[in-house]
């Protein structure tokens, strides 16, 4: 990930660079586009890009799917536990009933286009990064207690 900064007149900085994804990959992903499978594509060696993957890759490109949304299960978790805690007679008549209905909710209509929600980590062809997450936070809630 490279950012840039620009200023007033219109000049860009340089901010930084991150040699690893960002933490909305899986947003990307599935909107249409795998940022790792592309660079793999275009760096097959890993050492030279490979300029026919390049506009092989850009003469193929679909647009980016609208619509599409991601629930953090454990993300949610830990909002209804925060509520709870600071609130515990509105938390279980609100939260819970809202945070249930949102994490059990696929799709809607926004604006004309279809929203298509999905759980970021727990993805049933691989629940293996969900599992590895849960028990982590598990054992910090364990820690904490």
């Amino acid at each position: 990930m490279v950012e840039f900064k620009q200023n007033e007149g219109g000049d860009s900085y340089l901010m930084e660079i991150n040699p690893r994804f960002w933490g909305s990959l899986q947003l990307a992903i599935d909107a249409g586009r795998d940022f790792p499978a592309l660079l793999l594509q275009i760096f097959p060696s890993g050492a030279e890009a490979d300029r026919e993957a390049i506009d092989s890759i850009r003469a193929s490109e679909q647009p980016f799917a609208h619509g599409c949304r991601l629930r953090w299960t454990l993300g949610c978790l830990d909002h209804f536990l925060i509520r709870l805690k600071q609130d515990p007679g509105s938390t279980l008549g609100d939260t819970l009933l809202r945070n249930a209905l949102h994490f059990f909710v696929r799709s809607g209509d926004t604006v004309g286009v279809k929203v298509r929600t999905k759980l970021e980590v727990l993805r049933m062809e691989d629940p293996r990064p969900f599992l590895v997450e849960l028990k982590q936070y598990v054992l910090q809630i364990l820690k904490i207690a």
